[in-house]
């Protein structure tokens, strides 16, 4: 194989270095004005999310506060009571907790630190993927800081920030840069917090978001797949099989701490989901077949991208959880440039290294979770792999492709700087920026929902555990039958649960426990299944009802 160019851009200088740090500022001030401009505009009052998911979130994240102040145990929330391990329900959010915690003792509400949580998170990813590109890529800051902002403000990130759990991605940048320090620095004390510190986001990350340590666990095999087919292949590349080995061999030692760490996440992972899996037996292929992505699905960006939301009227794939894909021009720069770089000659090694590992992974990862026709692997997936039946809308496997996508779009960039082609490769990143525009789901509606949860009184000292009856009704809210009778109270359930520290046998969650239910308020036999479900699990005294309708509890006699 012909020989190929050096390492890029050389090593970064300190006027780079306060060029990205500026630079970086400026993209921060655009996120946050940009992805959060309803909650600007709207006097700190609508913000991303829905009834649904949002307060689930905010829920869970207050358990692990409320478990951290010794009110409650952690596997086990105060809602479904007093059913145990109701955390393995559901992605448990530990690492969400710690800066939205941190916004809590500041002073702020439950719908206040959920906001900033999401503003951070994004704050986080943009400096991360930019240190990413800059550090690792050698690519000049203009087009690192420009990859931060293109990473987060990707089309799928928007058009799901109700979906709290697919912002896990954000921290990726941020364990591939401290596994990276660990293996390329020679100060020992830096390769030990390094990798202290990638243990401890990949632990904290298994108590987080399941689907995203799942996916992040795939995409990170199948590029070890890639590496191994193209390290035996590439003669070229047989040598990095040899220097990788030997600093495996010299960091190994620092590397045990972290390693311990993502021990100890994992085994206190499998403690948590593995009575759930055992229980439930996950999701049949039957089930979540029509959640796979076809072709069609492939530039699926949803109606409300604004560059290309006709596309999506016209090609007719309307379905939500399918809108997670690349943006059509992302795509092809991908694909096409991708390829270009690969081909050509004088690609920098590095450059050309990360862009074929990243196309041909993301090809890979693509196939997998498509479905053509009749034919598709992922049920093989669902069936043998670890964990695989624990997943259930198959189109938020998309959420993995940006972070192989964005790597390859910013190469691109530097190479047609580099060839001096800058006003091509500025128009480029300026559409590429353009086509994620995207409204996103900004339903719900912060002082309203802070004046449902102030106008029920604090739960009586009597009792000692309570359910929901009725529902006022919520109109700014799509489907507002099921959200008023359904959603709703469980959610107003949850919420009080965790303001009062008191248990509720209402909740919502992935999972439901065996033998509880029914779920909505409005069903027939909700009250008497309410009961039942206490009286089976040994409750009949300190039992109180919450009319949600007249914000008034009432205190049942022995069930």
């Amino acid at each position: 194989m012909t020989t190929r160019a050096g390492d890029g851009a050389a090593n970064p200088d300190t006027g780079s270095v306060r060029k990205l740090s500026w630079a970086l500022v400026a993209a921060t001030a655009l996120i946050l004005a940009w992805q959060f401009r309803y909650f600007w505009l709207s006097g700190l009052n609508r913000q991303g999310g829905d009834i649904a998911d949002t307060r689930i979130e905010i829920a869970f994240m207050e358990h692990w506060l409320s478990a951290l102040r010794g009110y409650e145990g952690w596997p086990s929330a105060n809602f479904f009571y007093p059913w145990p391990g109701v955390m393995g329900f559901t992605d448990a959010f530990l690492l969400f907790s710690v800066p939205y915690g941190f916004v809590r003792a500041l002073g702020a509400d439950v719908y206040l630190a959920h906001e900033m949580l999401h503003m951070i998170l994004r704050t986080m990813g943009c400096i991360g993927a930019a240190l990413v590109l800059f550090r690792i890529g050698r690519l000049p800051w203009w087009i690192a800081a420009f990859g931060g902002v293109l990473f987060v403000l990707q089309n799928a990130s928007a058009a799901h920030v109700g979906h709290t759990q697919m912002q896990g991605f954000f921290f990726f940048p941020w364990i591939v840069l401290t596994v990276h320090t660990g293996f390329t620095t020679q100060r020992t004390w830096l390769r030990m917090l390094a990798w202290l510190i990638a243990g401890g986001l990949i632990g904290s990350l298994l108590l987080t978001s399941f689907t995203v340590s799942w996916y992040s666990s795939a995409i990170f095999c199948t590029g070890l797949l890639v590496y191994a087919l193209l390290v035996a292949l590439v003669p070229s590349l047989r040598p990095e099989r040899a220097v990788l080995r030997a600093r495996w061999r010299a960091f190994f030692p620092a590397a045990l701490p972290g390693l311990l760490l993502i021990a100890i996440g994992l085994v206190q992972f499998v403690r948590l989901y593995l009575p759930q899996s055992r229980r439930y037996g996950g999701f049949s292929f039957d089930g979540i077949e029509a959640s796979l992505i076809t072709p069609r699905n492939w530039f699926a960006v949803g109606e409300a991208n604004y560059m290309w939301g006709w596309l999506q009227r016209i090609w007719g794939v309307a379905d939500y959880e399918t809108t997670a894909s690349l943006t059509p021009v992302l795509f092809l720069t991908m694909l096409i440039g991708g390829l270009v770089l690969v081909l050509r000659r004088d690609t920098p090694r590095r450059w050309w290294f990360v862009v074929l590992l990243c196309l041909v992974a993301a090809s890979l990862w693509l196939f997998l979770i498509t479905r053509f026709g009749s034919f598709n692997l992922w049920r093989y997936v669902n069936e043998y792999a670890p964990g695989g039946r624990g997943l259930r809308a198959l189109g938020r496997a998309q959420f993995v492709l940006p972070l192989l996508a964005v790597p390859i779009a910013c190469i691109v960039l530097g190479s047609l700087a580099r060839r001096g082609r800058t006003a091509t490769a500025a128009l480029l990143g300026l559409l590429l920026l353009v086509e994620q525009g995207n409204r996103g789901m900004h339903t719900l509606y912060r002082k309203e929902e802070l004046a449902i949860l102030a106008s029920i009184p604090p739960t009586p000292r009597a009792c000692s555990v309570f359910y929901v009856t009725h529902a006022p009704a919520r109109e700014h809210y799509p489907e507002p039958n099921f959200i008023s009778h359904g959603y709703g109270p469980a959610t107003d359930a949850m919420l009080v649960a965790q303001r009062d520290h008191v248990p509720t046998a209402n909740g919502v969650s992935t999972w439901s426990p065996p033998g509880w239910g029914p779920f909505r308020v409005d069903d027939p036999g909700y009250v008497e299944g309410m009961r039942n479900w206490l009286r089976t699990n040994g409750i009949t005294r300190g039992v109180c009802e919450l009319d949600l309708a007249t914000r008034s509890w009432q205190k049942l006699g022995d069930l």
